[in-house]
């Protein structure tokens, strides 16, 4: 910082009181879910994107989600690398996930869940919020909850 530059970042009264922060934006705000699914159909020429075209538009997923516009790049690839919590869940095109992300400085996310079938994981520009890439879990194996359903069911013979 130069003289003239302290100068004239001085107040009304001539004291120079510090420059003024940018404003960092909030860490979770919300997109439009029909702002999203416009955006995925421009990218049907990527992996899995047409899936997630048809799950936005046949599922309620309410008027806006929520995105996290500062994600911290290296926890957020160690995340995508652990294998799933339950081995009902399963991937589906992650390792062309992780290869995009790898090659990415910035991403903004999105947790789409639709609960006991579906979570899907998508990066997004964080300039435009164009998505990059996709991947998501499917649930494969029934519920417990839905196991003791099948066995009550079974064990009440009607006589």
């Amino acid at each position: 910082m130069d003289f003239v530059s302290f100068v004239e970042s001085a107040d009304s009264d001539g004291v120079f009181r510090g420059f003024e922060r940018p404003a960092n934006p909030p860490q979770y705000q919300e997109i439009p879910v029909a702002m999203l699914r416009v955006a995925v159909a421009r990218r049907l020429d990527l992996p899995l994107f047409a899936e997630l075209l048809h799950d936005l538009e046949a599922d309620d997923h309410g008027e806006a989600i929520l995105y996290n516009s500062q994600v911290d790049m290296e926890m957020y690839r160690a995340n995508v690398r652990k294998p799933p919590m339950f081995e009902e869940w399963c991937p589906e095109g992650k390792e062309e996930f992780l290869r995009v992300i790898d090659e990415l400085a910035a991403v903004s996310a999105v947790d789409l869940r639709m609960s006991g079938r579906y979570i899907w994981n998508d990066a997004l520009d964080p300039g435009t919020l164009e998505p990059l890439t996709a991947y998501r879990s499917v649930r494969t194996a029934p519920r417990s909850e839905d196991l003791r359903v099948v066995v009550r069911a079974t064990n009440n013979p009607v006589w």
